[in-house]
């Protein structure tokens, strides 16, 4: 399960692409630990919840993908975002110019449609504070154009 999982905005993360469905996904990561239904959407999880893939019941195949820290493969750019330092991660990440906002204690950057949680949990030297709950989702363009009203810009 810890193959390299790179994000690419807006269209996946490693051999994961929007839009693909169930069925796709298991023959790339194998039949998942559970299925949630969840109304509108199934959420389905793997490696211990570390990694998890919602689909649109409407046949709009995967929209998002959630990975917590166990999947330390998760990489953007070169740099692996669970194995360094969180302000270096979102440096590095916005050195391009995306803007981040925050909503609800997470941080989104809107124009990559990706969202971190627990990378701004710091103590007073600027360390990680978070005791290993970092999370990452990648999401399918659209999916929080509905919270755009209430983000507040976060400065780094």
């Amino acid at each position: 399960m810890n193959t390299g999982f790179e994000i690419q905005p807006y269209v996946g993360v490693g051999p994961l692409k929007f839009g693909m469905t169930q069925e796709e996904v298991a023959k790339k990561l194998g039949k998942p630990d559970s299925i949630r239904d969840q109304g509108d959407e199934i959420r389905e999880s793997r490696a211990g919840h570390d990694l998890q893939v919602v689909y649109a019941k409407n046949g709009g195949g995967i929209v998002e993908m959630g990975f917590g820290s166990g999947i330390r493969s998760l990489h953007y750019d070169g740099i692996y975002v669970f194995e360094e330092k969180p302000l270096d991660v979102l440096t590095h990440i916005t050195a391009s110019g995306s803007k981040i906002y925050e909503l609800l204690g997470f941080l989104v950057l809107l124009d990559m449609g990706i969202t971190f949680t627990a990378f701004h949990n710091l103590d007073d030297d600027g360390e990680d504070d978070d005791n290993g709950e970092k999370a990452v989702t990648v999401f399918k363009s659209g999916r929080w154009d509905n919270f755009r009203d209430r983000l507040s810009e976060y400065k780094i």
